[in-house]
């Protein structure tokens, strides 16, 4: 598994909504947040600085018949969090990295466990199912 030294944010972090009051009712408008875009440019940062390309250039990303499993395991200082709230940000960061559609992650797999604070990281690998 790779270990990436980067604390997850939870979902309500993530997304912020901004509703927008029209003649017809209300609408919401829905956008990533600072702290979301930040953690996104450290994602790319750490997969670029680490080579995660090189690592991964044994799967075939344009076959179209491809399947992928996504294992992923947060360390979290509070025990609370939803283990699958950070999961979309990611999936869409190391899809948009590897030039992959995010559409071929067809198993994910999601794990937590306790650590102490400022000790947070995010492991992950990705895997080709087999049919």
């Amino acid at each position: 598994m790779i270990k990436i030294p980067l604390k997850s944010i939870s979902l309500n972090a993530t997304y912020k909504i901004w509703p927008i009051f029209t003649k017809k009712g209300k609408k919401c408008w829905m956008f990533l947040s600072k702290e979301a875009k930040q953690l996104k440019k450290d994602l790319m940062s750490f997969f670029i600085i680490n080579n995660i390309k090189d690592i991964y250039n044994w799967i075939d990303f344009w076959n179209k018949k491809i399947k992928l499993h996504l294992i992923k395991k947060i360390w979290v200082s509070n025990i609370g969090s939803d283990v699958d709230n950070s999961n979309k940000l990611f999936q869409d960061v190391l899809a948009e990295y590897l030039w992959f559609n995010d559409n071929k992650i067809y198993k994910q797999t999601s794990e937590k466990e306790k650590v102490k604070k400022w000790e947070e990281f995010i492991e992950f690998e990705l895997e080709e199912l087999t049919n």
